[in-house]
């Protein structure tokens, strides 16, 4: 009933983090140790030991804390390598520090995009065929696949019944590409989403009502394979949303003028890769009754490494005063994690925390149903002890079940583990085994579809237009 075609373009934008890519790194005792900047710990060996051509058991990755990163330092980049091989060939410790200038020219920048798209919309807003093409700046190296999903994000945000996507990376003369905050979904929402507005005006709908009808839920489908999902909650987002906002009422604001002033009503949903599976979990129960939860994730201000920990703590009931963070420093024996990137550590590393916590707990029933009477399943564990759900007072403390592991041996204290653990997992597990009670496990847990996060935003803005000034006053 109606059909929209546009043109959009996206900018280029450097990333600049608040701390550019600095590192230092010696060599000891045949080992390689690299303080980087970097959003990862354990994700990163791997690449840093193939660029410097060395086994990623020679390599001890140190980066406690990054300020900052957003896409640029999420897997490791060339400059990781150039104090490591001064160091090498001199056989001092060297350190690499870079001017902002020096890090606009290679420290990474978002796609930008020449696009063109034609949409057709049913009379009640419904988008029946979408036509995207994207000209997508990729640098002069690699750079990153933002176009792909951006045609990915595309297909989910809007369900179309039909869709066409095709796109061209063009290697340019600029500082290198790569991925930032939402590499596809975000170019492609601030593009595509003022064209719905569009055709809402045009067909004389509500903006909500059309996003809504739209809107994927639990069944929705994804890519060009039509993969499936494991839920959506954005037509709840976008009601709720609107009730909060109050946007029947709001909305009538829209394009009121106070001189130079016009305010703007608007509303937008856009959707964001949420998590990965089959990475590794680690925890030691050590004779001192602690709780040593080890992460290979790194902390570039979100915190997520501990936060995630917080999982293990919560399965075995241990009070979090009594839990320790392990992370940061590959040399403390972390286990294999995914990146911290695309918004998925959250989902990811609280499954592996889970999967770890649960061997722990398993090792903990079976440890105290031979010392005292009962099966596994009797023992229930919480506030630093293993106990008959039939009479809390029979039981032992986490203390005396680590000391148990140590004598017991085998999977109990780490001597025997899994054998589909990650080669850095296992060579983790297995320095910590005799230290207490470990519990390792691989994320094999069931999952039916692919993980994402949506969201609905609703904003009310003053715009001056004789200066550009904005102010936002209610979102």
């Amino acid at each position: 009933d109606f059909v929209l075609e546009e043109a959009f373009v996206t900018q280029a934008l450097s990333h600049h983090c608040m701390e550019p890519r600095t590192g230092m790194a010696y060599w000891q005792n045949g080992k390689l140790y690299l303080h980087a900047s970097s959003q990862s710990v354990t994700f990163a060996v791997p690449y840093v030991a193939k660029l410097l051509n060395i086994d990623p058991a020679q390599l001890v990755f140190i980066s406690e804390n990054t300020g900052g990163g957003f896409g640029s330092k999420g897997t490791g980049y060339p400059q990781m390598g150039i104090p490591a091989v001064l160091s090498k060939k001199t056989g001092r410790p060297v350190m690499i520090r870079v001017t902002r200038d020096e890090e606009y020219a290679f420290g990474r920048a978002r796609a930008g995009y020449q696009g063109w798209v034609k949409i057709g919309f049913r009379k009640d807003g419904r988008v029946t065929a979408l036509d995207l093409y994207i000209i997508h700046s990729n640098g002069p190296y690699e750079g990153f696949p933002d176009f792909r999903s951006s045609g990915q994000a595309v297909s989910l945000a809007y369900q179309p019944l039909a869709m066409r996507w095709r796109g061209i990376s063009v290697l340019t003369n600029t500082p290198p590409r790569g991925p930032q905050r939402g590499p596809g979904p975000n170019q492609i929402a601030a593009a595509i989403e003022p064209f719905i507005d569009k055709a809402a005006r045009k067909l004389g709908l509500d903006r909500v009502a059309i996003r809504r009808l739209n809107a994927p839920g639990h069944d929705g489908k994804v890519g060009p394979k039509q993969g499936s999902i494991t839920s959506s909650y954005l037509p709840e987002a976008l009601d709720k949303g609107a009730a909060r906002f109050n946007w029947t009422k709001k909305q009538a604001l829209s394009g009121q003028r106070k001189g130079s002033k016009v305010t703007g009503i608007g509303v937008g949903m856009t959707i964001h890769g949420a998590g990965r599976t089959g990475f590794d979990g680690l925890v030691v129960i050590k004779p001192d009754g602690k709780l040593y939860i080890h992460s290979g994730a790194g902390n570039l201000g979100t915190f997520s490494y501990a936060g995630t920990s917080r999982t293990a703590a919560e399965v075995l009931g241990m009070p979090w005063d009594r839990c320790e963070v392990v992370a940061g420093d590959t040399g403390k024996n972390l286990p294999w994690n995914c990146p911290q990137v695309g918004s998925i550590t959250s989902f990811t590393l609280t499954r592996t925390n889970y999967v770890a916590a649960m061997d722990a707990k398993k090792k903990l029933q079976e440890i105290a149903a031979k010392g005292l009477s009962g099966a596994p399943e009797d023992f229930e564990v919480g506030n630093g002890r293993v106990f008959l759900k039939s009479d809390s007072s029979k039981g032992l403390t986490f203390a005396e079940a680590a000391q148990q592991a140590i004598k017991l041996g085998g999977k109990y204290s780490g001597q025997e583990l899994p054998k589909d653990l990650n080669p850095i997992t296992a060579r983790a597990a297995a320095a910590l085994a005799g230290r207490g009670l470990v519990g390792v496990a691989k994320d094999t847990l069931p999952i039916k579809g692919a993980p994402f996060a949506f969201c609905a935003t609703f904003v009310q803005v003053e715009v001056d237009l004789e200066t550009g000034h904005v102010v936002r006053p209610a979102t």
